[in-house]
């Protein structure tokens, strides 16, 4: 027995050795280039498959399964204002749609407070008109104050209330213009009657002075005949004494002596009239420059005196300025909160008509009548929405749900249309929530369209259908993927 079995392995040893000798000559018979070009073959596809492994990235897919329900429910219908119904537009069971009047209210005081806000608003927009156009009028003016004496006052009536600075500023000017003419015409001329006054005074002094050498030569004149002549009445007394003269010889020399010196006091008198006239033509001449020297300070003093109340004048102009841009700050703010005030009065009487927010079937009506009080808050009417786009919803368990966010895409396969036939629906997932109580996570999708084309022609997705739903959570590499899966 154990001598058979040792023929039979060897049998079987002979037999495998034939067999490889067979294939070593099979594998010697292949041309060595053959051989060669086969591995390399092989070696470059291995390449390229890893590489692509590497490179290529696919979406990891989550499976679950769930059903298509539409969004949201009825939609209720609440009045955010109080007030009458004063008319009702529909009724039950009536198809609305969105923004259609339901039904319309009234408040007493709405409009009455509307309307005297738009009063208080165009008042207050007048006020701003007008106190920017007497800001700019007062800008354009201080650029070139020279406008205020060309412009009429009619002309600057925008100014405002700046006009008081602006009529003292034209009174300034005119005044500053009146002294100008003065100081170039008036006080020319003064002066120049002053030189010829003056020129006229000189001429007489001149002559004067002539009048007293003159003078002055007759009265040595004067004084010399006196001697003679009292020498003469000394001699002639002497004579009278001895006899040999007369007591008349006597008195004609005296009486030529008397007239001698009557002479000589008028001589002296007209000596100093002419000295006194001479004072009196210098005195003039002083009182001339004096005359003319005070006019022509009173002048420019008041030339002073009006130039400093034009730089006041601009400065209070200036003031004006910022009064009027404190004024239109104020305007502004007041029409910034009458304009506030006025869109809650208006949205306050919008509230008042109210509107369906949806298209759909009204289900429930509360008030059916008009005159009937409606509060603020009140439920009016319940719509069922027609138009809403149907979602899904649907579970995925605690451990797929890593990369499960809202945002992501993910492929719908309507279990009523094979997808391999019909297609698949684009769908994004819009919320995801856990469960209470239970391992699992709620995702909720938005269909992109609320059809799938079925033979060409459109099918609703129909609330109820049941779908098997792919969410193509993240992109990974095969090769990660592969190597994940082997470990």
């Amino acid at each position: 027995m154990s001598g058979g079995e040792d023929f039979r392995t060897l049998e079987k040893f002979a037999e495998d050795s034939r067999t490889k000798d067979n294939r070593s000559d099979v594998i010697e018979a292949v041309p060595a280039l053959y051989m060669r070009a086969s591995i390399y073959l092989f070696g470059v596809v291995v390449i390229v498959t890893l590489i692509l492994a590497y490179v290529s990235k696919v979406y990891v897919i989550v499976p679950s399964k769930g059903s298509i329900i539409p969004e949201g429910q009825g939609v209720v219908v609440e009045a955010e204002s109080p007030g009458i119904i004063t008319d009702l537009k529909v009724s039950l069971g009536d198809t609305v749609e969105a923004g259609q009047i339901l039904m319309e209210l009234r408040q007493d005081a709405a409009g009455v407070g509307l309307t005297t806000l738009r009063d208080q608003l165009k008042l207050q927009e007048g006020n701003l008109n007008k106190a920017r156009k007497a800001a700019a009028q007062v800008q354009e003016l201080l650029t070139n104050p020279g406008m205020i004496a060309e412009k009429s006052m009619d002309a600057l009536s925008d100014a405002g209330p700046s006009l008081v600075y602006i009529g003292g500023i034209r009174n300034i000017l005119q005044k500053r213009d009146q002294l100008r003419i003065k100081e170039k015409v008036e006080l020319v001329k003064q002066k120049q009657m002053m030189d010829a006054q003056i020129a006229l005074q000189k001429t007489t002094i001149t002559s004067l002075k002539r009048t007293e050498q003159s003078n002055i030569a007759a009265i040595e004149t004067t004084r010399k005949t006196i001697e003679l002549k009292k020498q003469n009445l000394e001699r002639t007394s002497t004579l009278a004494e001895s006899r040999i003269l007369t007591e008349q010889e006597v008195n004609l020399a005296r009486d030529a002596l008397l007239a001698a010196q009557t002479t000589l006091n008028q001589q002296v008198q007209a000596l100093s009239e002419t000295r006194l006239n001479i004072n009196r033509a210098k005195l003039e001449i002083s009182n001339q420059r004096n005359t003319y020297e005070t006019a022509r300070r009173d002048l420019f003093n008041q030339i002073d005196e009006t130039n400093l109340a034009y730089d006041k004048a601009l400065s209070d102009l200036t003031t004006s300025v910022s009064s009027l841009n404190q004024a239109i700050k104020s305007s502004e703010a007041k029409i910034s909160e009458i304009k506030g005030r006025l869109r809650l009065q208006e949205d306050t009487i919008n509230k008042l008509t109210i509107k369906s927010p949806v298209n759909g079937e009204i289900t429930g009506l509360k008030f059916n009548s008009k005159g009937q009080l409606v509060g603020a808050g009140s439920r009016v009417a319940v719509i069922i929405p027609t138009d809403v786009r149907p979602i899904i919803m649907l579970t995925v368990p605690n451990k797929d749900i890593a990369g499960v966010r809202e945002g992501i895409d993910a492929r719908v396969k309507v279990v009523a249309y094979p997808f391999r036939q019909y297609g698949t629906v684009k769908a994004t997932v819009t919320r995801v929530f856990p469960m209470l109580d239970k391992p699992f996570f709620n995702v909720r999708l938005r269909l992109e369209k609320k059809f799938i084309n079925v033979n060409g022609k459109p099918a609703p997705l129909e609330p109820g259908l049941d779908v098997n739903v792919d969410l193509l959570t993240e992109r990974k590499r095969i090769l990660e993927l592969i190597f994940k899966k082997m470990s």
